[in-house]
């Protein structure tokens, strides 16, 4: 039976809204930290670099670019020393709200419990990518690999994706940026200035959008961002993100 435009169009809208009631979980690794093997003596493993500093900026808008105007939860972890948060994941979530907390990036099956108890719709996960392979497995059943589809998006970015806009950022722009926890901002302020001045690799700019009722995920580009070369501190940030609202 062939529908009429206007049964179908009903029909295409009922079908959304029947998918937007899904729970729905976008896992982002946490923002660029300073290259810690071209220094010593510097404690680099806490803190952002000031690309992860520029991705942090941004990420209001990354989500506002995924759910629109819906309300949603954020899953990230601080990894405290001595009371003070010293996870990059955690700095990364500091623009967003509906913060919910854990101790350390191995909290994995207390992180999943969580996500299947949640009555929340949209729940973004900050988390290192070397854990979230194993969430999305615990998540839905199937284990994806980071590596494979970076590769994949990275040789079909120009060809599948368009870029959406190109903006010019200046450091100074970012100050209300927290790049680490104070105890180790002076020691990360000196790493970030061995910092590389190539473009913020694909492989941690990447997205899985996780349909947890459906068991099924998708992966997309995240916003790519690079220095320019004739200025010490204005980052050009491509969008390639594709809205899916």
């Amino acid at each position: 039976m062939r529908m009429h435009s206007r049964s179908l169009n009903i029909y295409n809208y009922s079908l959304y809204i029947v998918m937007r009631r899904n729970k729905r979980v976008l896992l982002c690794r946490h923002s660029n930290e300073p290259r810690q093997h071209r220094i010593e003596s510097v404690q680099t493993r806490i803190g952002l670099s000031d690309q992860g500093a520029i991705r942090t900026f941004f990420m209001p808008e990354i989500i506002a670019s995924l759910i629109g105007d819906e309300p949603y939860e954020v899953h990230t972890y601080t990894n405290p020393e001595s009371g003070v948060p010293t996870s990059r994941s955690y700095y990364t979530a500091q623009l967003l709200d509906n913060l919910v907390l854990y101790d350390q990036g191995e909290d994995i099956k207390l992180l999943v419990e969580n996500i299947k108890k949640s009555k929340a719709k949209n729940i973004i996960v900050i988390w290192s990518h070397y854990f979230i392979e194993l969430i999305i497995e615990q998540l839905i059943g199937l284990k994806p690999d980071w590596d494979k589809w970076a590769k994949k998006i990275y040789k079909q970015l120009d060809k599948k994706y368009t870029l959406i806009a190109e903006e010019k950022i200046e450091l100074c722009d970012i100050k209300s940026i927290k790049y680490c926890a104070s105890a180790y901002l002076r020691e990360n302020r000196k790493a970030r200035e061995y910092y590389d001045k190539k473009k913020d690799d694909i492989k941690y700019a990447i997205i899985f959008d996780v349909d947890y009722n459906n068991k099924t995920y998708d992966v997309f580009p995240n916003y790519l961002i690079e220095k320019c070369k004739k200025y010490c501190n204005r980052y050009k940030v491509s969008k390639y993100l594709m809205p899916t609202f």
